[in-house]
């Protein structure tokens, strides 16, 4: 290992370097607060930061199924997302003392130099030339990722594994060694409990590579190792089976698809994706023909891999279902592209020979270099930066240590919109509404119901303008009807550059808007005991400063102590 590590050592530095770019800002972000500081976090990357805390929470909590981290009465049911890695992270914060934002902050220092080590691994394996992989790693974590790979578990730690099966293919392809097909196999596995996209790709580029290999390779490499592993993946994702079935079976799992993204569409989508695969598919024809790029396992598995990135996010052209947003295959196919481009410059140095060739690779990784530091420049700004949004956030410390120490855990929590979201992150409670309920299993119109209620005091529905539901409608539909809109916008771009009839669709539709007014009428008719009577809802938190305005129901609410600006009642 340590002869490894000094053969690689400007590798090993780089990724440590990454990792303390990862690291540090965030920490001095902390501690520019000084005083200011009570415990809630400034974020790092984006919101999403927020969701997955509080899905470590619930871990912590004792619901490592992660049925529903949000609301009480959805705790037990199947997940709808993978939860292992959630699980993980959370229950590895006994390090730091239980503490999983500390935790979360340690492994933005530890995960970016595995993912750096790896990409540079990769690109090793690839080309044989350390300033090549060093461009590649450099490229990929600092100038594009170096901000996005701050965020747990998804994609930072959930992006390890699959880089790591990318290495174990590529070496069992170099060596012909049955640990790394043993070990393709268990990662495979593992990856339908860590993120859908990622195994879905995989299951697209092995069979491709397994075709092509009949063809093209003939006898040179057998197959057999290659099924086993498909099939002893597909024995390690039983669970994951099992759970997708009972999920199934729930009443409201359509519902929740559909208002999680999913459509019923056969249309081509990923316009980026297939033009960067496009390109990148005849350059590598072209460089086979001429024989400039050989054919062997590797390169099979390179022009497959490549391929392979086109058909997966137009995988609905066969499956009909087409899942949120085609991004999700961004990343991957990034590191797929650009792994591919270091193999093809590496290739044309190994087939031509000229006067400065040697300094090819110095000229990359300078321009690498230069092109990365504005990322870098703004990724260290926006992490140690603390907003003052984040500032104000610091208000909610008392009042969630009050409700750690003294409310039974589990127990719900009515409060407002921002506290709301907050609050199942840095305490044992539950919510009556967030943002982010509707990534779970739950009644559609349970969802309206409990949104229009967590705006009782707020506002008349019946006088507000469209523009609202807009600005909130993944707050009520989640990205139904937003991922319809965006989806037809991209497919009418395909259809105006073949020729074809656009197709309009209505942004939100009406009927929904009304849907949701005519329930506001019904709603605010009712007490607001009344309306809470079907819910288990145990404490309103009171913002005297925020919520000035509420006209609360003396009658229904006890009040139980006052923390700051906050007044905590009991729901009587």
């Amino acid at each position: 290992m340590l002869k490894l590590i000094k053969n690689h050592h400007y590798a090993v530095l780089l990724a440590i370097i990454i990792g303390f770019l990862s690291f540090f800002p965030q920490v001095y972000g902390v501690l520019s607060m000084g005083d200011d500081f009570q415990g809630v976090y400034p974020l790092v990357c984006c919101t999403d930061e927020t969701y997955y805390l509080t899905r470590a929470h619930d871990v912590i909590d004792g619901h490592g199924n992660l049925g529903n981290p949000f609301i009480f009465e959805y705790k037990n049911i199947p997940a709808l997302q993978f939860w292992i890695p959630d699980y993980l992270m959370a229950k590895s914060s006994v390090i730091v003392g239980g503490d999983i934002h500390k935790m979360f902050i340690t492994y933005d220092l530890i995960f970016p130099i595995i993912l750096t080590i790896l990409t540079y691994s990769i690109t090793f394996l690839l080309t044989r030339n350390k300033i090549l992989s060093l461009s590649t790693a450099a490229l990929l974590h600092l100038g594009l990722f170096l901000n996005i790979f701050t965020r747990s578990p998804s994609p930072q730690f959930n992006f390890i594994f699959f880089l790591s099966l990318l290495f174990f293919l590529i070496r069992y392809l170099q060596g012909r060694d049955k640990k790394w097909i043993i070990l393709s196999t268990l990662n495979l596995g593992l990856l339908f409990h860590f993120y859908t996209y990622y195994w879905t790709y995989f299951f697209v580029l092995l069979p491709i590579f397994v075709f092509l290999s009949i063809i093209f390779l003939k006898k040179e490499l057998s197959i057999k190792p290659f099924i086993y592993s498909i099939l002893g993946a597909l024995v390690i994702a039983i669970p994951y089976f099992v759970q997708l079935y009972r999920s199934s079976q729930l009443p409201f799992y359509e519902e929740t698809l559909f208002r999680m993204g999913m459509l019923n569409n056969h249309f081509p989508s990923g316009t980026l994706i297939v033009f960067g695969g496009g390109i990148l598919t005849l350059l590598l024809l072209f460089l086979l023909w001429r024989k400039i790029i050989s054919i062997n396992p590797v390169s099979v598995f390179i022009f497959s891999a490549v391929i392979s990135t086109i058909i997966a996010v137009n995988h609905h052209i066969i499956t009909g279902k087409y899942l949120e947003f085609s991004s999700h295959y961004r990343n991957l196919s990034i590191f797929i592209f650009i792994f591919t481009s270091a193999y093809i410059v590496s290739a044309l140095l190994n087939r031509f020979d000229f006067k400065f060739k040697k300094f090819v690779p110095i000229l990359i990784f300078i321009s690498v270099f230069i092109f990365s530091l504005p990322h870098v420049a703004f990724t260290i700004n926006r992490q140690s930066t603390v907003e003052k949004l984040e500032y104000d956030w610091q208000r909610y410390g008392g009042v969630f240590n009050w409700l750690n120490e003294n409310t039974p855990r589990d127990s719900v929590v009515y409060g407002n919109r921002e506290f709301s979201k907050l609050v199942s992150a840095y305490t044992h409670n539950n919510v009556f509404y967030s943002d982010s309920v509707l990534l779970h299993f739950m009644p559609s119109d349970e969802i309206i119901d409990r949104f229009v209620i967590s705006n009782y005091f707020n506002n008349d529905f019946k006088d507000l303008p469209n523009e609202f539901f807009l600005k909130n409608e993944r707050r009520i539909w989640g990205i139904s009807y937003v991922n319809r809109f965006l989806k037809q916008q991209s497919e009418n771009r395909i259809r105006n550059l073949i020729g074809l009839d656009v197709v309009e669709v209505e942004r939100l539709p009406q009927e929904e808007i009304k849907k949701v007014r005519d329930r506001y009428t019904e709603i605010s008719d009712m007490s607001f005991k009344e309306n809470l009577s079907p819910y288990k809802v145990d404490y309103l938190i009171w913002d005297s400063r925020e919520d000035s305005k509420w006209r609360l129901p003396k009658g229904s609410l006890k009040e139980v102590n006052k923390v700051g600006e906050f007044v905590i009642y009991e729901i009587i």
